[in-house]
C-alpha cells in the first residue's frame, strides 16, 4: 500500500494536482469552466478533484457512498473561502434525488465506473 492510500489529505492534495494540471485542460477545449457553473463529482472520495472548480467560483457538489470519504472532504473544505459553495452528499448514487444533479452543468467521474453495479441502468 501506497502512504497516499492511508494519508487521505496528501490524497487529496495529489487528486487537486492532476485535475488542475491535466483534467481542466482537457475539459476547457469542450467546456469552458467559469464561475457559476455547477460542477458535480459522483464517487468524490474526499472532494480533491472538485477543488480546482471550486477554486474558480464553481458550485461544486461532492457525492460518494461512503460517509467517512464525505466527512473527510467537509473537513477539507471547511476553511476554503467558498466552502459556502460546496454541498457533499453520503449515498448511494441510485438512491440521489435527481434534482441533485439535473441542474449541473458538468458531472465528472474519475476511478469510479468500475465500483458502481448495473452500469447500463446507471448510464441511461
Amino acid at each position: 500500500m501506497q502512504e497516499r492510500h492511508s494519508d487521505r489529505e496528501l490524497y487529496f492534495q495529489e487528486q487537486t494536482f492532476v485535475t488542475e494540471k491535466y483534467t481542466l485542460p482537457y475539459i476547457n477545449k469542450v467546456l469552458k469552466t467559469t464561475g457559476g457553473m455547477i460542477v458535480a463529482e459522483i464517487g468524490c472520495g474526499e472532494g480533491g478533484n472538485l477543488k480546482p472548480f471550486l477554486d474558480r467560483g464553481c458550485e461544486i457538489i461532492g457525492i460518494d457512498i461512503a460517509a467517512n470519504k464525505i466527512e473527510n472532504a467537509e473537513k477539507f473544505y471547511n476553511s476554503h473561502p467558498n466552502k459556502e459553495r460546496t454541498k457533499f452528499i453520503a449515498e448511494d448514487i441510485y438512491k440521489i434525488n435527481p434534482n441533485d444533479i439535473q441542474k449541473c452543468d458538468l458531472i465528472i467521474m474519475r476511478d469510479t465506473i468500475e465500483h458502481i453495479p448495473n452500469q447500463r441502468v446507471f448510464f441511461e
